[in-house]
């Protein structure tokens, strides 16, 4: 009887651990066009790093520094087009590899590229639960001018913060509500909030890594998404 239990047992586990580490070695890769934006432009100059890539103006490096957090099991990389239209508009971009493609297992990686150069204005953008990590990290540490959540809202509460919260909701977003949104305004300083709709635009579409299970359908390509997203931060922090 011992031996039998003994084995169900080591057999339950091992169906656990198998489990385990197929959930989180999986992760949804970027488009082939996603790639494209990895590659230096005339515009923007970009260099592979020890776990990041950065994305830099190429004819003048200012003081505006964004850290991007990608949505759960999506690869960093799917946010390179993203990286490199903010980097033409004259942000200097860091585009993290999250541990197992989860930013809840990085949620403190802006920090240390602040500490390159805390002079800086330094902001941070998230995607879908990429966002609600990013929460968790402002909640902590009061170092950042901008936080725009792409799909996605703060979790923790962060009505202390001298944070400036930018929330893009996609039209046809089938895996984020406006009840979502709606439900975490308490957490926020709606003195220093602003919340814009993307006509047309789907959860997917905040990056390029193809259909979503759940999703809307979009009226919209992901270019336009991710171009109506740059001109709106711009518009909010730059101009």
């Amino acid at each position: 009887m011992k031996k039998t239990l003994k084995r169900i047992i080591l057999g339950f586990l091992f169906v656990f651990v198998v489990g385990a580490s197929y959930y989180l070695l999986k992760y949804t890769h970027a488009t082939d066009e996603a790639l494209t934006f990895l590659e230096s432009s005339e515009l923007v100059t970009v260099s592979k790093k020890q776990g990041y890539y950065l994305f830099e103006p190429l004819d003048e490096i200012g003081k505006e520094n964004m850290v991007i957090y990608a949505g759960g099991k999506v690869s960093h990389l799917a946010y390179a087009r993203l990286a490199h239209e903010l980097a033409k508009s004259g942000f200097t971009v860091y585009l993290p590899e999250m541990l197992f493609s989860l930013a809840f297992f990085s949620s403190d990686v802006a920090l240390d590229f602040v500490r390159l150069n805390p002079e800086n204005n330094w902001y941070v953008v998230g995607h879908s639960l990429g966002g609600v990590a990013m929460s968790s990290m402002l909640a902590k540490h009061d170092l950042f001018r901008g936080a725009i959540y792409l799909g996605s809202y703060p979790f923790s509460d962060l009505k202390g913060s001298s944070v400036y919260t930018l929330i893009l909701y996609a039209q046809n977003d089938g895996l984020t509500s406006v009840e979502d949104i709606e439900a975490a305004l308490p957490k926020i300083n709606l003195a220093a909030f602003k919340y814009v709709i993307i006509p047309g635009g789907n959860h997917a579409n905040f990056g390029d890594y193809g259909p979503q299970a759940g999703d809307g359908l979009a009226t919209i390509s992901s270019e336009e998404q991710i171009s109506f997203v740059v001109s709106t931060i711009v518009e909010t922090f730059i101009e």
